[in-house]
């Protein structure tokens, strides 16, 4: 099961797993190397701020066994903890402080020189970057804008997935006939939508659905993954077969630049499906 669940997560290369293992070992040596006990360890800024890199990953592991999202597969949730790992490398810069030194300290001390001389460098490199008329210098000042495309729509109070042309076609698909049926395996755009009804909103999932049939008539309107065959379903990389004995499905629309698609099928009255 364990198994299962990392591979679903993060691939072959489990690099939330590695993260987790090694900032723990660096936790072990760190106090180790300041000559801390636990009350102490417990009470250090230093050791608390590492912590998060072992907290973090076992708590996104602990909501996926409260719901179907791979939360330890979205990296966003890991990129407000990032900065600091630089406090925790300046901490090792500095172990010149410790009184008692050893090979340990030492290698520490240069890794984490060697760390911060890079950081430093590539964070220069970058600033001059913002200034070059480039697609690097475009994704520099699209990061700055706080969008990862070109910041056309800054500055705004919108939310990212608003801008989706995606979303907007298939809301207009909603305006049109309100009592349609969305299937999506983006159901997060849609939830907080107060025009959508949310009793007509399921998530494009195998087993996610309470009822065996649908009755007619009906208009079933489908958000997905654009992978595979053009008719063909897909979620979070997998395909969701039980969707294959809908009615004939017919392709609307495809959004290459979101790798989405949006299909269109009808349940005559009469009819179940």
């Amino acid at each position: 099961m364990g198994v299962d669940l990392f591979s679903q997560v993060a691939g072959q290369l489990l690099w939330q797993l590695g993260l987790a293992v090694a900032v723990f070992v660096m936790l072990v040596l760190l106090v180790r190397t300041y000559g801390l006990g636990h009350a102490a360890a417990a009470r250090s800024p230093r050791i608390v701020a590492l912590g998060l890199f072992v907290v973090l990953p076992l708590f996104l592991w602990g909501c996926m066994m409260l719901g179907h999202q791979n939360y330890m597969a979205e990296r966003r949730y890991y990129w407000p903890i990032l900065p600091l790992s630089v406090f925790v490398v300046y901490s090792l810069a500095s172990l010149t402080s410790v009184t008692t030194r050893s090979r340990l300290t030492s290698i520490l001390h240069i890794s984490g020189v060697a760390y911060l001389t890079g950081y430093i460098a590539m964070s220069l490199v970058a600033i001059g970057l913002f200034f070059v008329p480039s697609e690097r210098g475009s994704d520099q000042r699209a990061r700055l804008m706080g969008t990862s495309s070109t910041p056309h729509h800054w500055p705004s109070m919108k939310i990212a997935y608003e801008f989706s042309p995606a979303r907007r076609f298939v809301m207009g698909l909603l305006k049109e006939q309100p009592d349609t049926l969305l299937l999506t395996s983006q159901e997060q755009w849609f939830y907080a939508d107060p025009t959508v009804d949310r009793s007509r909103l399921f998530y494009l999932r195998c087993g996610q659905l309470r009822s065996k049939y649908l009755s007619g008539p009906a208009r079933i309107v489908i958000l997905a993954s654009d992978e595979g065959e053009p008719q063909a379903l897909w979620y979070a990389h997998r395909r969701a077969a039980c969707f294959d004995q809908l009615p004939t499905l017919h392709l609307l629309q495809r959004f290459p630049e979101e790798r989405l698609k949006v299909l269109e099928t009808h349940v005559p009255a009469g009819n179940r499906a």
